[in-house]
């Protein structure tokens, strides 16, 4: 079952977080990593708080601009090792949607407000993992996520993936409509998508 790390819990987990940033910057494929640029850095103190911004690498542990107040980041785990990770933006402050998407899908402006989350890239760990149980983990993800919102009254999720995965999100019987056309992003075909919850 996925961990889920939140401003409530964040100084129990400062070590696991940080072995987040660190898994998020080594196994994000190039789109993530240029589509989530490091705009700035925030330290972060040892009690889990935002401390000064200015840049800051711990190892490859880097957090980016969106690593802000009101995250939820969420990651599976098998043992010591983190197999999947993916983190929950606020809309009503500075996210993906609003400051990068836009450019790239030509779309004016992503939904937005207190009801409506983004969701970064589900990252999965790059092994040998069989694509059915790639497709557990995501599923499990998945699933933690919509929990997390609606026990938070975040009705809307927006997000973008491959466009090979939407077959799978709506096998899973979700409600999805997209919000703009398909791009070839990177020799990927991507698709910016608004899934309702609950």
């Amino acid at each position: 079952m996925p961990i889920v790390i939140d401003e409530s819990n964040v100084a129990d987990h400062s070590d696991l977080l940080r072995s987040c940033f660190a898994f998020r910057r080594s196994n994000a494929d190039e789109f993530i990593l240029k589509s989530e640029p490091a705009l700035q850095f925030r330290e972060v103190t040892e009690s889990g708080q935002d401390g000064a911004v200015r840049d800051i690498q711990i190892g490859q542990a880097r957090q980016d601009c969106f690593d802000g107040q009101g995250v939820a980041h969420f990651v599976a785990k098998n043992g010591d090792d983190i197999m999947a990770y993916c983190r929950l933006v606020p809309t009503t402050g500075n996210h993906p949607g609003a400051t990068i998407y836009p450019q790239v899908f030509g779309i004016e402006a992503y939904p937005s407000g207190p009801g409506i989350g983004e969701l970064s890239p589900i990252i999965l760990l790059n092994d040998e993992a069989s694509h059915h149980r790639q497709m557990e983990l995501c599923q499990s993800m998945v699933g933690e996520m919509i929990a997390y919102c609606k026990a938070r009254r975040i009705w809307g999720l927006i997000f973008t993936v491959e466009a090979s995965w939407l077959t799978w999100l709506l096998s899973c019987g979700y409600e999805i409509v997209p919000l703009g056309l398909p791009c070839q992003v990177q020799g990927k075909v991507m698709v910016p998508l608004r899934m309702r919850v609950g």
